[in-house]
Order: structure tokens, then C-alpha cells, then sequence
């Protein structure tokens, strides 16, 4: 696969420096430093189209299909495969530093993205922060313990979800690189692992620079899933530089449990605890009647019963016919009215009104 490229590499292959100026203007899109994308084919520069595979191709139709949220995932994934030809990616694969951290952390390690968050490489290294379009480099704050190593899952190389050698070139190894085992002098593979920092370390990062409504979700999310448990998000809030000091991250370890059953459900938890409501309130109530069980509730007030229910949508759709789930979403509202339970249904526009959702709940 060739859809990303260093410009070394390029040269190497007899591209000239004049056809890539050219090209930065129409095909080739710089996007870190030494290293870009080609965009589509292009018959002004068709030295550099005839580089792109089938697999490159479905990359550009995928960004011009599927949805916002899908596309920005699929970026991250591109500008993580970039860094990897950087000689910041050159030196992770090394030596493990720079460590990715803050949101690419959180894209290596599968980690959930509620809201929409720019496309940037994120990573931490000594020295003081640097920050351009694509790139964030913080200052090294995860100590040994919170570092691994993660699967360099980019879905962007052939063989790399089965395992099977790569056909992309060998990158030159800039001077003072120590080469990866099984490279050829002077020469390193892109990286099959990349260093990250660890799953709890990395939620309090993206709670402290990105914000509670990103980090929020993505912490119960990684408890939901068992990818973190309490006691080590309490553990690295201990060790982190910031975590008794700010806010967010002491509000992040105190609210986020493994309860919530969707980012929706997380951010209305969030919501209620903004308007001073939150402890007033369980969790996944179930509710029965005569009849037996009626539905498990995401919010209740089983003194004043009052329900607060999180209305994706999706679940009118992902169960087969949607009129019956409405069916039977109605059905299950009127057993719960013949008991005196109010219910208010909470949509994503409303998480972010904050208004509209205390009318929503109120």
C-alpha cells in the first residue's frame, strides 16, 4: 500500500523533487513533516498515481461514503500510519519514545469516541510541548509503568489484521536509529507495535486536554468493556501530575462506574450531575408489574418515579423492524404510566443544549 509515503522514499524511486512540488498542489498532501498522502489519481503527475493499489483506492471511496464520525476515526488511523514513517514514529519503534498518548493513544488502544475530536497525532516525549496542524507532542509525564506496547493495528497495511509480512518498502533509518530486529542495515520496518501510554493513563489525558464530554464516556466505556477497572483509574490519578489538581479528572474517578451501557447513557449521567440532580437518581432500575419485567431503566427516581431515559434511536433499528420496537417501546411505557412513572427521554441534541435538556428532565 502506498496511500501514505515519505517524501525520502519517494525520491528514492526516481520521483524528482520538481514533480513533487508539483504534485503538493493537487494529489500529494504533506501532513506531517517528511511524510504525505496521495489523494486520488492524478494525470498531471502519473509517476505518483501509479502508486496507488486497489486497497488505496477504497480508502478514498470509504472517506467520501460513510458517515462524519466514521471518517474522522479513519483519519486518525491515516495519521497514525504517517508518524510511523516520522522520525518521532522512527524513534517509538526504536525506543519506545515519543509514547503515543491522548487521543491516538486511545484510537491504538480501541477506545470509544463520543464526540467528535480533530484528527491529530498525540504523543508525549521529553522536552516542552510542540504543537502544529497534525501534530501534539507533550511533555513525557507517564511514568514507565503507564507506557506499553499496543498492536499497531492501522487496517491500513495488507496483512495487517492476519499477521502476514508487510509489501510496503523498507524506510531509511535516519542516523543515530538503532534498526528493529530483521531489518536491513540501516533500514527499519513500520512499526508492529507502537508505544502508548495505558488505558487509564490515557482516558485522564483526554479528559485534561480534550475535556470531560470526551473523556467521560471513553472512562465508563473502558470499564463497561473491562479494559480498565476502578482501582487503576485511581491508581494513575495518584500518579498523574494532575490528577488532584484539577477538576475534571477528580470528577472523571468519582462519577465513572462500569454501569453505563452506551456513550449517550454517559453524557446524560454527566448532564444530570451538572445540574445537581445526578445523586437523586439509580442506575439500570428494573421495573415490574403483574405481568413481570418491563424494562430496565437508565435513570431512576424510584421515591418521586421519575425515569430519565437516553433515546439514541439506533435501538429502533439495530432490533429488526423498527415499527415493532416502537410497538413495544410504547407498550412498555404505558405499564410503567399504570404504575405513576414519568418518564423523559433524553436525545443527543439535548446533551448538548444545556437548556433544552433541563426541560427535557425537569
Amino acid at each position: 500500500m502506498t496511500l501514505i509515503a515519505s517524501t525520502r522514499w519517494l525520491r528514492s524511486i526516481g520521483i524528482r523533487d520538481a514533480a513533487l512540488g508539483s504534485a503538493r498542489k493537487c494529489c500529494f498532501s504533506v501532513v506531517l513533516t517528511g511524510v504525505g498522502i496521495i489523494t486520488r489519481d492524478c494525470p498531471a503527475h502519473p509517476s505518483i498515481s501509479r502508486l496507488l493499489t486497489a486497497a488505496d483506492h477504497e480508502v478514498h471511496r470509504v472517506l467520501r461514503t460513510v458517515p462524519a464520525y466514521e471518517v474522522e476515526a479513519l483519519k486518525r488511523r491515516i495519521l497514525l500510519e504517517a508518524f510511523d514513517l516520522t522520525a518521532h514514529g522512527l524513534a517509538a519503534s526504536a525506543a519506545g519514545v515519543p509514547v503515543l498518548s491522548h487521543t491516538s493513544a486511545a484510537q491504538v488502544l480501541g477506545l470509544a469516541f463520543a464526540v467528535p475530536a480533530e484528527p491529530v497525532v498525540e504523543a508525549q516525549r521529553e522536552g516542552r510541548r510542540f504543537t502544529n496542524r497534525r501534530l501534539r507532542l507533550h511533555p513525557l509525564a507517564a511514568p514507565e509503568l503507564h507506557r506499553v506496547r499496543a498492536p499497531a493495528r492501522g487496517l491500513l497495511r495488507p496483512g495487517a489484521l492476519s499477521g502476514a509480512e508487510s509489501d510496503e518498502p523498507d524506510v531509511h533509518l535516519p542516523e543515530g536509529f538503532i534498526p528493529l530486529p530483521g531489518s536491513a542495515p540501516g533500514t527499519v520496518r513500520p512499526a508492529r507495535s507502537r508505544a502508548v501510554t495505558s488505558v487509564p493513563w490515557t482516558v485522564l489525558d483526554v479528559a485534561l486536554e480534550h475535556g470531560l464530554d470526551l473523556g467521560f464516556p471513553m472512562a465508563e466505556d473502558a470499564l463497561h468493556r473491562g479494559l480498565l477497572t476502578p482501582a487503576e483509574l485511581r491508581e494513575a490519578q495518584v500518579l498523574h501530575p494532575h490528577g488532584h489538581r484539577r477538576r475534571a479528572l477528580r470528577l472523571l474517578v468519582e462519577l465513572a462506574s462500569a454501569v453505563s451501557e452506551s456513550a449517550g447513557e454517559s453524557l446524560t449521567k454527566l448532564r444530570l450531575h451538572q445540574i445537581g440532580h445526578l445523586a437523586r437518581f439509580e442506575q439500570q432500575v428494573e421495573v415490574y408489574d403483574e405481568e413481570g419485567f418491563i424494562d430496565r431503566l437508565d435513570f431512576a427516581d424510584s421515591a418521586s418515579r421519575t425515569a430519565v431515559e437516553f433515546d439514541g434511536h439506533e435501538k429502533y433499528h439495530l432490533a429488526g423492524d423498527p415499527h415493532a420496537a416502537l410497538r413495544r417501546q410504547w407498550r412498555k411505557e404505558q405499564r410503567l404510566r399504570k404504575l405513576r412513572w414519568s418518564v423523559h427521554r433524553v436525545e443527543w441534541a439535548e446533551l448538548f443544549d444545556l437548556d433544552r435538556f433541563i426541560a427535557a428532565v425537569l
